[in-house]
């Protein structure tokens, strides 16, 4: 039971929280009891100048159960002190990396300052906002920092780029993939006992420059295509190319293997010329 002489020592001793929580838990008497309106008045008119220099942990507690009586949306604050109090929660919870940040923002999209937050959040952690927006979906990502991204491209060379463009030109209505894996398209359990040791070890570390894969039948790989060069001449590239042609040889899937000596023919077009002819002859 809403005992007056409790508040009013409260009051006194600016219990903050205390004051708001007895708000909360008697918010029906919000904008009928005079005691709740002297209260209400004197709350706004002391609450930031006494909390503003709180630390953090003890500034998220006292902020709780204000932002309670918010919620209620009962009018019991005046619009000045809920917008100063929603902007200051905000900067708050984003001091602190928050995790009710994201939740808080999203709630009070009136305020320009939510307005920032999610809009930083979009572009430094898209799938976090997303994730938000989504039931029974979980998404998650490394984290990053400031740094330069340690990334390096697809194709080690032009040519290696050229040749794949080539193929996807030549095969328009199937879906040709660069660089996969041995293991991905060929059964290991089905060859294994045809290996070598070495062709065995080999295996689930070679792969194949192109794929082409027929995705009207479930992706099944249709053609195996190698590009090779002058960097296939060394002693342990033509031990590799032994191995993996042991493997194909084994799985009774036909390599092929595509190779420009001269120079004019490592472009598009001239790769496309020569995995026609390739393609005529099979």
């Amino acid at each position: 039971m809403f005992e007056r002489e409790s508040l009013f020592h409260m009051l006194a001793n600016k219990e903050w929280d205390s004051i708001a929580k007895t708000m909360y838990l008697n918010s029906n008497l919000i904008g009928s009891d005079p005691v709740f309106a002297q209260a209400i008045r004197l709350f706004e008119s002391e609450f930031f100048v006494e909390t503003d220099s709180l630390p953090p942990i003890e500034k998220k507690k006292v902020y709780e159960y204000p932002g309670l009586v918010i919620e209620l949306k009962q009018h019991a604050f005046s619009k000045s002190f809920v917008e100063k109090f929603i902007d200051s929660k905000l900067s708050l919870l984003k001091d602190t990396e928050s995790d009710s940040l994201l939740s808080y923002a999203s709630q009070h999209q009136d305020r320009p300052l939510a307005v920032k937050i999610l809009k930083e959040i979009q572009e430094k952690t898209p799938e976090v906002l997303a994730d938000a927006r989504r039931q029974n979906v979980s998404i998650k990502a490394t984290t990053t920092n400031s740094e330069s991204q340690k990334t390096t491209k697809l194709f080690k060379s032009r040519q290696e780029q050229f040749f794949f463009e080539a193929v996807r030109d030549v095969f328009p209505t199937y879906h040709p993939y660069p660089n996969v894996a041995v293991s991905c398209v060929i059964d290991y359990s089905g060859i294994r006992d045809s290996l070598s040791a070495e062709s065995r070890e080999y295996f689930f570390k070679a792969i194949i420059d192109c794929v082409v894969f027929d995705s009207i039948k479930g992706y099944e790989p249709k053609f195996f295509i190698e590009l090779d060069s002058h960097h296939h001449d060394n002693e342990r590239a033509a031990k590799n190319d032994r191995m993996k042609d042991e493997i194909f040889n084994a799985s009774n899937v036909k390599l092929i293997r595509i190779r420009a000596y001269d120079r004019s023919e490592a472009t598009v077009g001239g790769f496309k010329k020569l995995i026609y002819e390739v393609m005529r002859g099979l």
